[in-house]
């Protein structure tokens, strides 16, 4: 059996433009494919709020952040799960981490993990067989990002003997290994570099990895 992920970036929100409606026409288009699409959220999936607005000025960021990723949740559901194949393990997290404090700003953000979102890793992969493959989808690559709790989360992926990422977010192809204990594929984009182009930002076509 066939199945597709979706790294992130699945509409282009960005500044003043929301573009957040038309996930439910993705949705559709998705829907057409012979085969089940699980999606991984993007920091382009975001309701953007202005600086000014006031459930930025009146509410703490994680509140903010969360009311942000409602549009992305009534569409494609939970921005953190995770599902059997067969022998292989897979998690989709959302790893688009904002470093704002007190107001919403959608540019200043890294990539990383809220300390919520580690322990529910940590939860789910306490109740996965070590024998079995874990595969880690996220929209930011791992071996680009030192936020927050990014070094625990590889340590947890370590204690796997057969760990790997899937990433996306940077519009090239490269294959990674962090200190070679992890290994990581990141993911060019079907858009191209910066949605307009029909190459990468490394000369490969735009398009899709396949796996197998």
């Amino acid at each position: 059996p066939c199945y597709g992920i979706s790294l992130g970036d699945i509409t282009y929100s960005e500044g003043n433009r929301d573009s957040t409606p038309s996930m439910e026409i993705i949705r559709c288009h998705f829907s057409r494919v012979n085969m089940p699409i699980f999606n991984v959220m993007g920091n382009h999936d975001y309701t953007y709020y202005k600086p000014d607005a006031s459930v930025a000025a009146s509410e703490a960021s994680s509140t903010v952040n969360l009311l942000s990723q409602r549009s992305y949740e009534e569409v494609f559901g939970p921005v953190n799960f995770s599902f059997d194949r067969g022998n292989v393990h897979f998690v989709c997290m959302k790893d688009v981490y904002f470093n704002s404090t007190a107001t919403w700003n959608a540019g200043d953000y890294s990539g990383g993990f809220t300390d919520a979102e580690y322990q529910w890793l940590v939860q789910d992969l306490g109740r996965t067989l070590k024998s079995m493959k874990v595969v880690l989808c996220v929209h930011i690559p791992l071996s680009t990002s030192n936020g927050p709790n990014m070094s625990k989360v590889k340590d947890l992926l370590d204690t796997f003997a057969d760990a790997i990422v899937f990433s996306g977010h940077t519009h090239y192809q490269m294959t990674v290994y962090d200190g070679e204990r992890l290994y990581e594929q990141i993911h060019a984009a079907v858009c191209g570099q910066w949605w307009w182009s029909r190459i990468e930002g490394d000369g490969c076509p735009n398009g899709y990895t396949v796996h197998y």
